[in-house]
């Protein structure tokens, strides 16, 4: 016992000290935020909220971005992770590992594919230039059907047996008992999007299309670029508080993070 309680207080002091050192670039960059002229000063706030108009440019073309891509994902994700779930077949088995093996490729191993197809679809230079490689992910199908085969098959074939048909058990069954999934594919989604650097710095040339987090990452702000970071990270905290605990849920039942 009294090993099991030491070993249980190092554990403890461990992770209590990674959270302390995760959080200090936080408290770092609020206690900047706070200061003008090296004085205690609201002015930071004043000058992004009030005087720098292309901030909520930006902040609102990340909100759209965002949106707009768990509009189309969440459908997709869902249709297409029942598919894998209840299919049994060789060949959508090997799609699925086609699946998981595009999930874990890095994006520059997509670049010139999407850049070339983006052309051709005439969507360069265009919010749909980031939001149609986001909204058709790998990511999205896998986590739902591995959902889905957590669920006890009796209750679906109990349906069957009743008449019911695919669509009515997917829309009556499926989609009620998948809310936690729904939810982490939501938030986790949100999170990869509300951050979204890359494609739009190479698929969109017009600043007005830019996004909040690009922005943010080059000089555009200069001194009052800690209030910016400071206002842009509370939308995602926000989020994430109100719906962990069906983050959580739907990551550990999936099986997949």
């Amino acid at each position: 016992m009294c090993n099991k309680g030491i070993r249980f207080l190092v554990k403890k002091a461990l992770l209590t000290a990674f959270s302390v050192l995760c959080l200090l670039p936080v408290g770092f960059a609020v206690v900047q935020a706070l200061q003008y002229g090296g004085q205690f000063s609201f002015r930071q706030f004043e000058e992004i909220l009030l005087y720098r108009k292309e901030f909520f440019t930006w902040f609102w073309n990340s909100v759209l971005y965002a949106t707009a891509i768990l509009a189309i994902q969440l459908p997709l994700s869902a249709l297409a992770g029942y598919a894998f779930a209840q299919s049994r077949g060789r060949l959508m088995g090997a799609v699925f590992t086609l699946y998981i093996f595009v999930m874990i490729l890095p994006f520059q191993a997509t670049l010139v594919p999407q850049y070339l197809a983006l052309h051709r679809m005439g969507c360069s230079n265009t919010p749909w230039a980031v939001i149609l490689p986001n909204a058709v992910g790998a990511f999205g199908p896998v986590l739902i059907a591995q959902y889905i085969r957590g669920i006890d098959p009796d209750i679906l074939n109990a349906a069957r047996s009743e008449g019911a048909t695919e669509w009515q058990i997917f829309l009556r069954f499926i989609l009620p008992m998948c809310r936690p999934a729904f939810t982490a594919l939501a938030v986790l989604s949100f999170f990869m999007n509300w951050s979204c650097i890359d494609q739009v710095l190479l698929f969109v040339q017009d600043s007005r299309l830019s996004t909040l987090a690009l922005e943010l990452s080059g000089q555009h702000f200069g001194p009052v670029r800690y209030a910016a970071d400071v206002v842009y990270a509370i939308l995602p905290l926000l989020v994430y508080c109100s719906c962990r605990d069906g983050l959580e849920r739907g990551i550990c039942l999936s099986n997949i993070l």
